[in-house]
């Protein structure tokens, strides 16, 4: 469909971070192009899934989603970031309306917050908050604890 070509991916595979932008405006006005930009956005994350899952950051500056489509946005975004993207691992940005849209039928399908912020800044900061936590959480169970048994001190 015509509606996914202003779409822009761009995939960090150190960072884990997936990048989507419309490089113009984009209205999902529909649920034809709602359709056709949620399966664009998961082919994208399958595409990139092969080592794991993934964060990702959307600027909805130039991806407007009326409230009237908020449900079905909804439905299918639990879909697809249960699939593919770390636990609350996404974060938008961007155009006020699409905020409300997607904060609406992410917490009817996801009873969850949809980690919406003002600005790009904010969201990635969010983001890089969970790398470091997931990352010291790797590292701390990596750690093998010292047991009196094996102690030094023996």
């Amino acid at each position: 469909m015509e509606i996914t070509k202003h779409l822009r991916f761009e995939f960090d595979e150190d960072s884990r971070i997936l990048h989507l932008r419309g490089t113009r405006f984009v209205g999902i006005t529909t649920e034809e192009r709602l359709t056709a930009v949620m399966e664009a956005i998961r082919a994208e994350m399958r595409r990139h899934s092969g080592s794991g899952r993934m964060y990702m950051i959307i600027d909805v500056t130039n991806l407007v989603i009326p409230p009237e489509l908020s449900q079905s946005y909804g439905r299918l975004a639990a879909d697809i970031y249960t699939a593919y993207a770390f636990p609350n691992g996404v974060a938008r940005f961007g155009h006020q309306i699409t905020r409300l849209a997607v904060r609406r039928g992410y917490m009817d399908f996801m009873e969850d917050d949809p980690h919406i912020f003002g600005t790009r800044a904010e969201a990635e900061a969010y983001i890089r908050s969970l790398i470091v936590r997931r990352q010291a959480k790797k590292e701390s169970s990596a750690t093998p604890e010292v047991t009196p048994e094996y102690s030094s001190n023996d």
